[in-house]
């Protein structure tokens, strides 16, 4: 890819990235509010409207507490009047039991014909029927052997008649039966429901279940929910009992109350939503779910509800089990709570209270739905500004786009212009024409550039002949070094060199050093001062030196003293040296002679005896002491197995990472750990060893040796 398109490839980036990233942060940032304001708006809504159906349960518990009082007061005042009706002195109390306020009494029997005295059917009609509220339903048990006193009883209880009319007047939709039953088989019921309807006091001999809790407490009690025998609605009976002066039972008189009615809807509730489901709910404890559904509301009927019983035992079900354990506990105890729960599949919000000891209680369930619907309102309104802003911050977006494209074009064909001709002056250069330059109409970095350029040029030039005279240099020293080793009877011999830079002073040699004797084999490991191309030339000298004055006779001193000499002249003005082990191997003799001119000793490794030898000798390095006299120092008869290691400082003197040494323990435990293999095998572990030490680290000095191992 060209640069110029690389450059519009970076001024598009530059300008369009920061660009799209704060738009999409924007966007990002846009949404988050939204949902946070969402989120925020929604829980708001839940808490206040749990705070809502708590005060609203807690205000049904308080008018049900008062509605409780109201009719145990009324039922206290009917049965004091049944008392004095019973024990009256009137002889003919029929003769005042005269039809009262027929006029009203019609008005109420118009008003409640259509809404209280129907019958109910499965299907949710209504049947209406007659009642008459200027009469008492009388009824006497037959099979009581009380018969004739039953009958006197119910005349004289017609006397309680306007009573009667008088508290159904008074709270005309509290009351839906006033029931009286007496012990000896006499029993009334007000209004008149008619003669098919009366048989519901008895059930053969069987009393109401009412009756019997009322004369077992022998107190006010409150009956659990239960189904009106003649309506079919669902009511609450209220009784208590009727006794004589002396204290003894004479039976029980009862309110029977709608549950519609004592169960009234607030009018508050609606404003929450139109979904709320009423249910009638009590505490059970023999089964596997701990709260029953009784009866539930429905609302076909616009001006009342009307509760319908279960037509089979039904449960409060939720997924969450632990929460309706929770809410039973909450019954048994009379608290009022607000729990979010799934029922029917749907999430809600369930408000209770417990009205009663039987841990009865009215439940709302609100659906979570119809709560967060301005929140969600809300939130939609605001995604759907939040779109309308990203078109039109899009349409703005293109069109800067499409400016800054624009732009970019053209700046990046004026700059790329001059770097054109820069380009297009490197490749002549790099092709070999030196005489090449450019020429920039520009004063700003690519002007000084091209002059810059212009200058480099010659210098260029000369560096690219330095380069091919140090390629020669390197070519020429690395046809100095032995091309193979050589090949010794009863002797493995394996070398290496490795520099750090493209030249360097380490070498090693073998010659033949026979000088008209027998045939000896001589190694020479010397190492010159420095790197780089002046100790690889003092390295040629050096060697050229060694193999020239071994041609001639001599003793390995005087041919030492010799080349000394000569170095010395050469090094008097450099400060430079050359370290240097030279040994010769006498094969008729097996034995070793060396000299050792200022370099580290060679490492002689004994297997037999697991011994390691230094072989030291007198002497300096090379080119120092131009007159020093060399001595040769001996070893006889080498034995088979011993290794002999010669190298140079560069082994043991590599550091690692850390700046420590490589040192020649290391050296002396691997020719050890490894003396059973060839030589070529030791060198290699010496030099793995050595580059592992080092790690990453560059090489710092040339290392050089040469392992000999005796077979």
């Amino acid at each position: 890819m060209r640069i110029r398109w690389k450059f519009l490839i970076v001024l598009l980036s530059i300008s369009l990235i920061p660009m799209f990233v704060i738009r999409l942060g924007g966007q990002q940032a846009m949404r988050e509010l939204g949902k946070d304001l969402a989120t925020q708006a929604k829980n708001a809504l839940i808490i206040e409207t749990k705070v809502a159906l708590k005060r609203l349960v807690e205000d049904h518990a308080r008018v049900l507490k008062r509605e409780r009082e109201l009719l145990e007061m009324t039922l206290s005042l009917l049965s004091s009047e049944i008392q004095k009706s019973l024990y009256s002195t009137h002889d003919n109390p029929l003769l005042e039991t005269a039809p009262y306020f027929p006029n009203q009494a019609m008005r109420l029997h118009e008003h409640h014909e259509q809404d209280m005295y129907c019958s109910l059917k499965p299907q949710g009609q209504c049947l209406p029927f007659r009642v008459s509220f200027v009469n008492q339903g009388v009824y006497i048990n037959n099979l009581s052997d009380k018969k004739n006193d039953a009958m006197d009883t119910a005349t004289r209880m017609t006397t309680i008649l306007p009573l009667n009319h008088a508290l159904k007047n008074k709270h005309p939709e509290l009351i839906l039966w006033q029931y009286v039953i007496l012990e000896n088989g006499a029993a009334t019921i007000y209004p008149d429901p008619g003669h098919l309807h009366v048989r519901h006091l008895y059930h053969g001999t069987l009393l109401p279940d009412w009756y019997h809790l009322t004369k077992e407490k022998n107190q006010i009690n409150w009956s659990q929910p239960s189904l009106d025998k003649i309506t079919g609605n669902i009511v609450f009976f209220v009784s208590t009992p009727i006794h004589d002066p002396k204290g003894n039972l004479l039976g029980a008189v009862a309110i029977a109350v709608p549950l519609t009615v004592f169960l009234h809807e607030n009018e508050h509730i609606r404003m929450l939503s139109d979904h709320v489901n009423s249910l009638l709910i009590r505490v059970e404890t023999s089964s596997e779910w701990p709260i029953s559904i009784i009866a539930q509301e429905s609302a076909h009927i616009k001006r009342h509800m009307h509760w319908f019983a279960t037509a089979s035992p039904e449960w409060l079900e939720s997924p969450d089990k632990k929460q309706l354990l929770a809410m039973a506990e909450d019954l048994k105890s009379y608290r009022s709570e607000v729990r979010e729960m799934v029922y029917k599949g749907i999430s809600n919000l369930m408000a209770y209270q417990s009205f009663d000891e039987y841990g009865t209680a009215l439940l709302l369930i609100v659906p979570k739905e119809d709560i967060l619907i301005d929140a969600i309102l809300m939130e939609k309104y605001v995604h759907d500004r939040i779109d309308e802003q990203i078109v039109f911050t899009g349409i703005i977006l293109f069109s800067i786009i499409t400016l800054i494209i624009g732009l970019s074009f053209i700046l990046s064909r004026s700059f790329t212009m001059n770097i054109s001709k820069l380009a297009e002056a490197v490749g002549r250069v790099a092709s070999g024409d030196f005489q090449t330059r450019v020429r920039l109409k520009s004063r700003d970095e690519l002007g000084e550039l091209g002059k810059t350029f212009n200058k480099m040029i010659p210098a260029l030039e000369e560096r690219v002949y330095m380069k091919q005279a140090l390629d020669l240099a390197v070519e020429v020293q690395q046809s100095l070094f032995p091309s193979k080793t050589p090949f010794v009877e009863g002797l493995d011999i394996a070398a290496k060199s490795l520099y750090c830079h493209e030249t360097g002073g380490d070498f090693y040699d073998f010659i033949d050093a026979s000088r008209g004797k027998t045939n000896n084999t001589a190694i020479a490991v010397g190492d010159v001062t420095g790197h780089g191309l002046s100790a690889a030339l003092l390295m040629a000298t050096s060697r050229a030196f060694l193999r020239s004055r071994l041609t001639q006779p001599g003793t390995m001193g005087r041919i030492m003293s010799d080349i000394n000499h000569l170095l010395a002249k050469d090094t008097f003005e450099t400060s430079q040296f050359v370290t240097l082990f030279y040994l010769e191997i006498d094969h008729e003799e097996k034995s070793f002679r060396w000299i050792r001119a200022g370099h580290d000793p060679a490492i002689l490794y004994d297997p037999a005896n697991d011994e390691f030898l230094n072989l030291e000798g007198p002497g300096p390095a090379l080119g120092i002491v131009s007159d020093y006299e060399f001595q040769e120092t001996q070893r006889l008869k080498y034995q088979s197995g011993q290794i002999l290691l010669i190298g140079t400082d560069g082994i043991w003197e590599t550091r690692n990472p850390e700046g420590q040494m490589f040192k020649k323990q290391r050296v002396k435990a691997l020719i050890k750990e490894h003396s059973s293999d060839s030589a070529n095998h030791i060198m290699d572990a010496i030099i793995s060893a050595l580059l592992k030490f080092r790690g990453g680290q560059l090489q710092d000095d040339d290392v050089t040796l040469v392992v000999i191992k005796i077979d």
